[in-house]
């Protein structure tokens, strides 16, 4: 199947792109706030007999473009993008979109989408970012999507995940993770399996380039309370069965 054409934002919603502006907006200021120049270390167990397992993961400026649901920026000054293919597009700018919206910039007339309903999916999910690094948020393995396979993903309960890919090289001995899609997962038919995370560490890149640590979180506490007010239900029920 071919791609479909790219289209612009500001035609796709002629009636109500004030407020998908300001929803973007508003997500890319939680972005901003959580995740963008931060590398997130997520501490999981596949199961009780296992040791503790780690995974990184990179938010760089370029990675929240496409997260959003935005396909392409500022591509080319010709109105005769709107019937450009997606493959034929080599340059998205990504960078540059995020460089404008911190300037408070962004020409939104040269955002380029390839679906309202997508993107409106995105939209709907997206304010839960916060999540992602507190009690209750979820990891999980490759995946094998519509389009394309991710390598790893992160998700709250069960409305939004984030999908990654590896980035391993033979001279890195460490694997890393890069965002590459959000999902909603309230269009999915079925849960995703996933780990409970443990522990985050949160680090953000300096202006020397390196990652200082920000802040640890640990979930232990809220795990064994868990835990014990599982099993107070389960002796309650068994007396008043």
């Amino acid at each position: 199947m071919a791609d479909s054409p790219l289209k612009r934002i500001t035609e796709e919603f002629p009636d109500n792109i004030t407020e998908i502006k300001t929803q973007i907006t508003n997500i890319l200021d939680l972005f901003e706030q959580h995740l963008t120049n931060h590398k997130l270390s997520y501490f999981y167990k596949k199961n009780t007999q296992q040791k503790q397992e780690k995974r990184d993961y990179i938010f760089s400026p370029s990675d929240i473009m496409h997260l959003v649901g935005i396909k392409a920026y500022k591509i080319i000054s010709s109105p005769e993008i709107k019937t450009a293919a997606k493959e034929k597009i080599p340059v998205t700018n990504a960078s540059r979109f995020y460089s404008d919206y911190l300037s408070e910039k962004i020409d939104w007339d040269n955002v380029w989408i390839d679906s309202s309903d997508y993107l409106t999916q995105k939209l709907m999910a997206l304010p839960l970012l916060p999540k992602l690094k507190e009690y209750g948020v979820q990891l999980g393995g490759y995946l094998s999507l519509k389009n394309f396979e991710i390598d790893s993903f992160l998700k709250n309960k069960d409305t939004l995940a984030i999908g990654f890919y590896s980035s391993n090289e033979d001279s890195y001995p460490l694997l890393t993770y890069h965002p590459r899609t959000s999902l909603n997962l309230n269009n999915r038919p079925t849960p995703l399996p996933a780990y409970k995370v443990t522990k985050i560490i949160d680090y953000k890149i300096n202006s020397s380039g390196i990652y200082e640590k920000v802040q640890t979180y640990n979930f232990a506490s809220d795990i064994q309370h868990e835990k014990s007010t599982k099993k107070k239900k389960r002796i309650y029920k068994k007396k008043h069965k």
